[in-house]
């Protein structure tokens, strides 16, 4: 079962995985797209990833942050950068 939400309301729920900390998160960048059982974290579990650039130098890595709303309870993970 997929959920029917709007990828404005699952930029806000990827969001408030950082507790209002977004220096350095490029805001107007997300990029939201629906995973089927591939998620970092579990394997077994469906959701969105939600990718946002960082405002970091040219060339400077990492410079994307990813962050993953599961789909079964709206709970976020952080996958580690480096």
């Amino acid at each position: 079962m997929t959920m029917t939400m709007t990828d404005e309301e699952i930029v806000s729920v990827a969001l408030s995985a950082l507790n209002g900390d977004k220096k350095g998160v490029n805001v107007s960048t997300a990029h939201v797209h629906y995973q089927k059982r591939h998620m970092s974290l579990d394997r077994n579990r469906s959701g969105w990833v939600v990718s946002f650039r960082l405002d970091v130098p040219k060339g400077f890595e990492p410079n994307l942050l990813q962050i993953e709303v599961y789909e079964d309870d709206m709970s976020t993970h952080i996958p580690r950068i480096m």
